[in-house]
């Protein structure tokens, strides 16, 4: 079964936390942690891999935590993704008759990656406010 790790998972929560209160100055990992119910320890982990990979970055002191090294717009889920993962590669070697549908559904993934997290952040918001109507 084609799976994401937890991992990524978890990384890509904590980025989505930062980006939804982007304007809010930094947040304490203990602050994204309880919000999406990630164990801290864990995020800790996450978030250096993330600065190291230059997707976010930390502040120290009383005032400080981590912000996004860059917009929610400029900054793409793969780019998480990635940084967490390594480079996507679902096709591997797999020659043969069904080679062209292992590329196909890479290249689709890989469309989805380069969404924006401020394209998920809108996205949710609009899930969030969708009205549903029924007699």
């Amino acid at each position: 079964m084609f799976s994401v790790s937890q991992k990524s998972k978890y990384g890509l929560r904590a980025v989505y936390e930062l980006a939804n209160r982007y304007q809010e100055g930094p947040l304490k990992a203990h602050q994204i942690a309880d919000a999406h119910d990630i164990p801290l320890k864990y995020l800790e982990k996450v978030l250096q891999d993330l600065k190291q990979a230059g997707i976010v970055q930390s502040q120290r002191g009383a005032y400080g935590g981590y912000i996004l090294a860059k917009s929610p717009q400029d900054l793409t889920i793969g780019s998480i993704v990635y940084a967490l993962e390594g480079p996507l590669d679902l096709a591997g070697d797999l020659d043969g008759e069904l080679h062209f549908f292992w590329k196909r559904f890479e290249l689709d993934v890989q469309v989805m990656l380069e969404k924006t997290v401020q394209e998920l952040v809108a996205d949710k918001q609009k899930a969030e406010h969708v009205v549903t109507y029924s007699i």
